[in-house]
């Protein structure tokens, strides 16, 4: 009696959440249609700079404006008006980097027109006073460069254009030095956080914009390691400034770095790269990242993973060809993670460039090249001066979810299929509960994984040395084969894997807090059973011994 309970209420579930769950776990995301404010234009039209939110005023760095032409200019918006100021020099497609003292870095970039060439000068930008101080210059000249900030107030700089290219240290004050070579050219890489003190670098292309295809990745601190996810996958390539903290999704009192990378495929399949450490995985999503917008024309992808920590939200901006803005919106707090993807009308006047978040996690779009008219495409010489506001809500009401009939259709196919697994179930749960008294329920994954992690945060069974899946299942009221392929699913790692990630992370909490505690006695309390295993499982997660990670972080 009570399987056909169980039949009749799942049916009506079924009539109640088929067509919002075709639109969220089908090939198409929800699709949800909005409309941009304008916000007052820019003094200078400009391409390949930088913005940023500085003291709450939204600023723009350099970039070059009509004609292809360098300009040496800077403007941040305050009571609805632009407020332009002179720099010390131009940085178009220079870098720029926020520190954490408030003063803005800035440094090389193209010394002539038409994006040729590099330059040395460095100069600082202070937001508090809206002024700007040349210094000193850069170890080797550079254009298309990344940088950032560490912990330490160094800066981590690396990247070129059609130039030699290595790792090159800022002291924080006004000296720059060359740290070491790389094993794989770059331009434009990303540098991304994996200790306080301590970064990786890799990148799509070389300085002579030729793909890069290795799967070396190289480590501020430590020799470079091979990661075989970038062997199939590659970081997408964005022609413009980047904030290399902008995916950024870890928690850093805890001693957890994790970031979000855009990547692609040889079939030009887009996906979210989740970095933690030196371990590369993908995002498990609901559904594919849409390649095809309104009309199924191609969407164009060109920015980083904006993270939004505080909603536990990240966005990915798009265009097509008939300049539609599409903005990828993805909750990967989840997993697999939702996603929703806004779209606007064609918008001619709206620049591609490399959009920010507000500080109310809203997106926004500062100048840009004009894209998308007739054959030019990125047309450098006539970049816009029109500033966008995206909004997002939880509200919006314009919601279109595709192939609402499809659903219809399969609902009956899905009905008798549940009836089998129910039928099914039923006799292997009325075979279990001869053997144990206690219940085994099966589990969504999108819910069971965030109770594993709980379970192993609130109870810390990572400190078990002997524990197996079957100890955590037990916990769970499931089983261990829905533990063990969650895990993998979600987080692409075994469940070993996983547990020992946990065990590391309190291993250099330990370390931090107990810099005199025995590496014996550290190992054992997070749970290895030998100091060799916790040795190499260190070494493995991090490039580096126990000693050499606190050292670093010092």
């Amino acid at each position: 009696m009570h399987h056909n309970l169980s039949i009749f209420f799942l049916f009506l579930t079924i009539l109640a959440i088929t067509e919002p769950m075709m639109a969220q776990n089908g090939e198409t995301p929800a699709m949800v249609h909005i409309t941009p404010e304008r916000l007052p234009d820019l003094n200078t039209p400009r391409g390949s700079h930088a913005a940023f939110f500085l003291n709450g005023e939204l600023t723009v760095f350099g970039g070059h404006t009509l004609g292809f032409v360098p300009t040496a200019t800077a403007e941040y918006l305050r009571n609805g008006e632009w407020h332009q100021l002179s720099m010390v020099y131009a940085h178009d497609n220079g870098i720029v980097v926020s520190l954490r003292s408030g003063k803005v870095l800035l440094a090389g970039g193209h010394d002539q027109p038409l994006g040729i060439g590099q330059s040395f000068m460095a100069e600082w930008y202070d937001a508090k006073t809206h002024s700007f101080e040349g210094f000193g210059c850069l170890y080797r000249k550079r254009s298309m460069a990344t940088a950032l900030e560490l912990d330490s107030g160094r800066v981590i700089i690396s990247g070129n254009q059609k130039a030699t290219d290595e790792i090159e240290i800022f002291d924080g004050r006004k000296l720059f030095h060359k740290k070491k070579d790389v094993s794989t050219p770059h331009m434009l890489p990303l540098i991304l956080r994996i200790a306080p003190n301590n970064a990786i670098i890799f990148s799509s292309e070389n300085p002579d914009f030729q793909r890069n295809d290795t799967d070396i990745v190289d480590r501020v601190k430590g020799s470079p390691f091979h990661a075989p996810l970038l062997k199939e996958w590659h970081p997408l390539l964005l022609e413009c400034n980047i904030n290399n903290d902008a995916g950024f999704i870890g928690d850093e009192e805890k001693g957890h770095y994790e970031h979000l990378v855009v990547a692609y495929n040889d079939s030009n399949k887009i996906a979210v790269m989740a970095i933690r450490d030196t371990i590369f995985s993908l995002l498990p999503t609901t559904c594919c990242i849409p390649t095809k917008g309104i009309n199924t024309d191609t969407i164009l992808y060109e920015s980083r993973v904006l993270a939004d920590r505080r909603t536990q939200r990240a966005y990915i901006h798009g265009l097509d060809t008939l300049e539609r803005h599409y903005i990828v919106a993805i909750d990967y707090a989840q997993r697999p993670a939702p996603i929703t993807v806004y779209y606007t009308d064609p918008m001619p006047e709206c620049g591609y460039g490399s959009p920010i978040l507000s500080p109310e996690g809203n997106l926004i779009i500062c100048g840009g090249l004009n894209f998308g008219h007739g054959d030019v495409q990125h047309d450098n010489y006539a970049p816009l001066n029109t500033a966008w506001l995206f909004r997002f809500s939880p509200d919006e009401t314009e919601v279109e979810h595709s192939s609402w009939w499809w659903a219809l259709l399969v609902s009956p196919l899905l009905l008798i299929f549940c009836f089998i697994i129910i039928k099914k179930r039923s006799k292997v749960t009325d075979s279990i509960e001869d053997k144990q008294p206690s219940i085994v329920v099966s589990v969504p994954i999108d819910t069971l994984m965030p109770r594993i992690r709980k379970l192993m945060e609130s109870e810390q069974l990572f400190k078990n040395s002997e524990l197996k899946v079957a100890d955590v299942a037990t916990q769970l009221c499931t089983n261990g084969r829905y533990v063990s392929d969650c895990i993998n699913q979600q987080e692409g790692i075994s469940f070993s894997q996983f547990v020992n990630g946990y065990r590391i992370d309190y291993a250099k909490k330990l370390l931090k807090e107990h810099p005199d505690m025995k590496i014996a006695a550290i190992a054992y309390e997070c749970g290895f059973a030998n100091e060799s295993s916790f040795f190499r499982t260190f070494k493995n997660l991090t490039g580096m011994t126990p000693r050499e990670w606190l050292n670093e972080t010092d």
